[in-house]
């Protein structure tokens, strides 16, 4: 196999480097290709998988090193990794919610991604050599470490018993050259999980939708599920529903108003929803960000709000209509008159059929009505 015939030829160079004999996959649809997806290495008479991790498009982003124990060591998946800015904001904003041991040099460094009871992290990382494993492996050149992390192919098998039993680094692709780094990376493993072996007890075992997908994944899908709705329905009234002319922009304000209180409302939501995991205040952001949708939804009810809830008497003043043709979309019927105060644009159900603005601009009657938010609107356009 020559490297001109590698699709992974980082990952070979990775195999290579570390002695492990080379596995040869073949792609069916071209025999002439292939690739190494995963390979063995022994450290300390302990085996130690190594799986090539791929992106969304197939491209090659990292690996993963895996060992199993022969007990279950958590019911819940765990992911520790090192700790930044955010996780730390998240924590003092009392939104995030991570276990703490009490050793401050730990708490600092290494952030915990669980929904496990205390009880369960405290049995699996209150040994002081277990901790000290784990930073030594989130401080260096690895991503981050899990226990009882369910495999990422939905089309896996899922053995929850071997899942319990298994612990793994993940590693970017850029470091796949820091050879010394990766075997210090693998002893690191193996001590960790001779040590973590040596602290376990066996504990309940989860309910299958709980070892199936893990509880952050819940928040996760369902932030992003209420955000997307919102910005569906903003595009469903900028698209299919025309809103009345309104004369001026105090709806409009009002409705702004209204949005940013709804999208604060939402937010303070999302944290009594949310608050209390490790990954809370991640998910609160992602929903603070995409709930401005809110506001321009907002904006467009109360317009339309301001012009049927109309409970004013209606005015007529003269005024002027055309088309305006612009050098993209369709033309637009326009009205002008000098208490008007601007150009109003407003849409075919409202001007009078009889008129023949596309002839050029003519004379017309404007009728205006004062709506619900005590903003004005155009009512009707007909021949004066």
């Amino acid at each position: 196999m020559t490297a001109e015939k590698d699709l992974r030829p980082e990952f070979t160079q990775l195999a290579t480097s570390l002695g492990a004999e080379l596995r040869w996959v073949t792609v069916p649809s071209a025999p002439k290709y292939g690739y190494i997806d995963e390979l063995d290495v022994v450290v300390g008479g302990v085996k130690v998988v190594v799986r090539a991790r791929t992106g969304s498009k197939g491209a090659l982003v990292g690996a993963t090193f895996s060992i199993e124990v022969s007990t279950p060591l958590v019911a819940s998946p765990v992911t520790l990794r090192r700790e930044n800015w955010i996780d730390r904001l998240g924590k003092n904003l009392f939104i995030n919610r991570e276990f703490q041991f009490g050793d401050e040099a730990f708490d600092s460094a290494v952030y915990i991604e669980s929904d496990a009871p205390d009880e369960s992290l405290q049995r699996l990382l209150g040994a002081f050599s277990v901790r000290v494993a784990i930073a030594n492996l989130v401080c260096g050149v690895a991503e981050h470490v899990a226990f009882a992390l369910p495999p990422v192919d939905p089309k896996a098998a899922l053995d929850r018993d071997r899942v319990q039993r298994t612990i793994s680094v993940a590693l970017p692709v850029s470091k796949f050259g820091q050879r010394d780094a990766i075997i210090a990376l693998m002893q690191s493993l193996v001590q960790l999980g001779q040590a973590a072996e040596r602290e376990r007890t066996r504990e309940r075992r989860p309910a299958p939708w709980e070892a199936a997908v893990p509880h952050r994944v819940w928040g996760i899908v369902a932030a992003f599920v209420l955000s997307f709705s919102s910005w569906v329905a903003t595009w469903a009234f900028a698209a299919f529903i025309t809103g009345p002319a309104t004369i001026g922009w105090r709806s409009y304000e009002r409705g702004m108003s209204t949005g940013v209180a709804s999208w604060v409302g939402a937010v303070a939501i999302s944290i009594a929803l949310f608050r209390g995991r490790s990954t809370s205040f991640r998910i609160v952001i992602a929903l603070a960000f995409l709930w401005i949708g809110l506001i321009p939804l907002s904006g467009a009810i109360a317009e339309r709000l301001n012009a049927r809830l109309d409970h004013g008497p209606r005015t007529s003043i003269t005024g002027t209509a055309y088309v305006r043709y612009g050098s993209k979309g369709p033309p637009r019927k326009r009205v002008s008159a000098p208490s008007l105060g601007s150009e109003i644009v407003v849409s075919d159900d409202i001007v009078d059929s009889q008129l023949k603005l596309s002839s050029g601009p003519s004379t017309v009657r404007v009728t205006i009505g004062e709506g619900a938010f005590g903003s004005k609107w155009v009512a009707a356009v007909d021949k004066p």
